[in-house]
Protein backbone atom coordinates (compact mmCIF):
# COMPACT_ATOMS: atom_id res chain seq x y z
CA UNK A 1 0.00 0.00 0.00
CA UNK A 2 1.21 3.84 -0.53
CA UNK A 3 -1.33 5.76 1.46
CA UNK A 4 -4.47 4.36 0.34
CA UNK A 5 -3.38 2.89 -3.01
CA UNK A 6 -2.57 -0.68 -3.76
CA UNK A 7 0.31 -1.06 -5.51
CA UNK A 8 1.66 -4.41 -5.12
CA UNK A 9 1.00 -7.59 -3.49
CA UNK A 10 0.69 -10.90 -4.18
CA UNK A 11 -1.86 -13.54 -3.18
CA UNK A 12 -2.14 -17.67 -2.92
CA UNK A 13 -3.28 -20.22 -0.60
CA UNK A 14 -1.95 -21.07 3.11
CA UNK A 15 -1.91 -25.07 3.95
CA UNK A 16 -0.38 -25.24 7.41
CA UNK A 17 2.93 -24.46 7.12
CA UNK A 18 3.26 -24.37 3.50
CA UNK A 19 2.26 -20.70 1.37
CA UNK A 20 1.47 -21.48 -2.18
CA UNK A 21 1.71 -18.11 -4.01
CA UNK A 22 -0.29 -18.02 -7.15
CA UNK A 23 0.39 -14.40 -8.44
CA UNK A 24 1.92 -11.25 -7.89
CA UNK A 25 1.37 -7.75 -9.47
CA UNK A 26 2.55 -4.50 -9.49
CA UNK A 27 1.39 -0.87 -10.13
CA UNK A 28 4.69 0.19 -9.07
CA UNK A 29 8.30 -0.68 -9.99
CA UNK A 30 9.13 -3.87 -7.32
CA UNK A 31 6.14 -3.39 -5.25
CA UNK A 32 5.44 -7.09 -5.80
CA UNK A 33 9.41 -8.21 -4.42
CA UNK A 34 8.20 -5.58 -1.07
CA UNK A 35 5.27 -8.19 -0.75
CA UNK A 36 7.33 -11.41 -0.96
CA UNK A 37 9.71 -9.89 1.34
CA UNK A 38 7.11 -8.66 3.65
CA UNK A 39 5.43 -12.37 3.41
CA UNK A 40 8.85 -13.82 4.12
CA UNK A 41 8.99 -12.20 7.10
CA UNK A 42 5.77 -12.52 8.19
CA UNK A 43 5.86 -16.23 7.69
CA UNK A 44 8.96 -16.72 9.86
CA UNK A 45 7.43 -15.06 12.20
CA UNK A 46 4.26 -17.27 12.71
CA UNK A 47 6.24 -20.29 12.14
CA UNK A 48 5.96 -21.45 8.09
CA UNK A 49 7.90 -23.12 6.62
CA UNK A 50 7.56 -23.28 3.18
CA UNK A 51 6.70 -20.23 0.35
CA UNK A 52 6.26 -22.48 -2.48
CA UNK A 53 6.76 -19.82 -5.48
CA UNK A 54 6.00 -22.29 -8.37
CA UNK A 55 8.67 -21.03 -10.97
CA UNK A 56 11.88 -21.09 -10.25
CA UNK A 57 14.04 -18.12 -11.39
CA UNK A 58 17.25 -16.43 -11.00
CA UNK A 59 15.45 -13.47 -8.97
CA UNK A 60 14.25 -15.51 -6.15
CA UNK A 61 17.05 -17.45 -6.01
CA UNK A 62 18.80 -13.86 -5.39
CA UNK A 63 16.29 -13.09 -2.71
CA UNK A 64 17.14 -16.68 -0.81
CA UNK A 65 14.91 -19.57 -2.73
CA UNK A 66 15.99 -22.83 -2.74
CA UNK A 67 14.87 -25.23 -5.40
CA UNK A 68 12.81 -28.18 -3.92
CA UNK A 69 12.58 -31.18 -6.19
CA UNK A 70 9.02 -32.11 -6.30
CA UNK A 71 9.35 -35.39 -4.57
CA UNK A 72 10.40 -33.52 -1.89
CA UNK A 73 7.70 -31.06 -1.59
CA UNK A 74 4.95 -34.04 -2.19
CA UNK A 75 6.61 -36.10 1.10
CA UNK A 76 6.52 -32.71 2.78
CA UNK A 77 3.19 -31.07 2.26
CA UNK A 78 0.89 -33.83 4.54
CA UNK A 79 3.41 -33.24 7.36
CA UNK A 80 2.66 -29.46 7.00
CA UNK A 81 -1.01 -29.52 6.85
CA UNK A 82 -1.01 -29.35 10.33
CA UNK A 83 -2.18 -25.32 11.85
CA UNK A 84 0.47 -23.74 12.88
CA UNK A 85 -1.42 -21.12 15.06
CA UNK A 86 -4.71 -21.28 16.37
CA UNK A 87 -7.16 -18.40 15.24
CA UNK A 88 -4.56 -17.19 13.25
CA UNK A 89 -5.08 -13.71 11.45
CA UNK A 90 -3.37 -12.59 8.29
CA UNK A 91 -2.09 -9.18 10.50
CA UNK A 92 1.04 -7.84 9.11
CA UNK A 93 0.87 -4.88 11.40
CA UNK A 94 2.32 -6.35 14.88
CA UNK A 95 5.24 -7.98 13.22
CA UNK A 96 6.30 -4.66 11.27
CA UNK A 97 5.16 -2.06 14.10
CA UNK A 98 6.88 -3.91 16.57
CA UNK A 99 10.26 -3.67 14.84
CA UNK A 100 9.93 -0.25 13.75
CA UNK A 101 10.07 -1.16 10.39
CA UNK A 102 7.42 -1.09 6.88
CA UNK A 103 7.85 -3.30 4.49
CA UNK A 104 8.70 -0.82 1.94
CA UNK A 105 12.01 0.34 4.32
CA UNK A 106 12.74 -3.54 4.36
CA UNK A 107 12.37 -3.59 0.47
CA UNK A 108 15.26 -0.19 0.52
CA UNK A 109 17.66 -1.91 2.81
CA UNK A 110 17.11 -5.58 1.16
CA UNK A 111 17.84 -4.63 -2.38
CA UNK A 112 21.12 -3.78 -2.30
CA UNK A 113 21.69 -7.39 -2.50
CA UNK A 114 19.33 -8.54 -5.64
Amino acid sequence: WEGDQLIGGLYGVQMGSVFCGESMFHNVSDASKVALLALSVYANAIGMKVIDCQIPSDHLKRMGAKKLHRNAFLDYLPKSLNPIKANMRWDFQPIFSTNSITPLKLWNEFKQFV
